[in-house]
């Protein structure tokens, strides 16, 4: 039975230790701006992954990632993009963001030009102009109809 114990024992260790190795540990925090307000919507990436979340409306966002280094990136539209170096231990780890206010002068003047045109304005005051003229080209008309009824006796139902 001892024999049988050992292979039983090294297929356990095994195991717990693949385990511990590949155990996921959070990076939290809060995106908020320079006056301390939570930034929703902030779009938070783990550089050289494909992992990336959009902070809650309390500027919150969570990731669960193995121990080790990474470098993360915050950024938001009207604020300058910030990365920053964790390193992620077995307890986890909550790292805060503060992201500066871009200059307002990036977007002096937006301007909207439109080269589509809605064509059913003028298309429908051609038809009231017209109106006689197409009436009187459908001049009289008379059809044949042939209609089956058949009617089903509601006592049988």
């Amino acid at each position: 039975m001892a024999a049988h114990m050992k292979p039983t024992l090294l297929i356990l260790l095994i195991l717990s230790s693949a385990m511990v190795h590949g155990q996921l540990v959070k990076l939290s925090g809060r995106v908020t701006s320079t006056r301390l307000e939570p930034l929703a919507l902030v779009t938070v990436k783990i550089n050289g992954t494909s992992l990336g979340v959009v902070t809650n409306e309390a500027g919150y966002y969570e990731f669960m990632l193995e121990q080790g280094d990474y470098k993360i990136t915050a950024s938001l539209i009207g604020f300058r993009s910030l990365a920053v170096a964790v390193t992620v231990s077995n307890t986890g780890i909550e790292q805060n963001i503060i992201l500066e206010e871009e200059e307002a002068t990036s977007l002096s003047e937006v301007v909207v030009s439109g080269k589509a045109r809605d064509r059913s304005r003028e298309i429908i005051r051609n038809v009231i102009h017209r109106k006689e003229e197409i009436q009187a080209a459908a001049g009289p008309y008379s059809v044949k109809i042939y209609i089956k009824a058949v009617q089903e006796d509601s006592s049988q139902i």
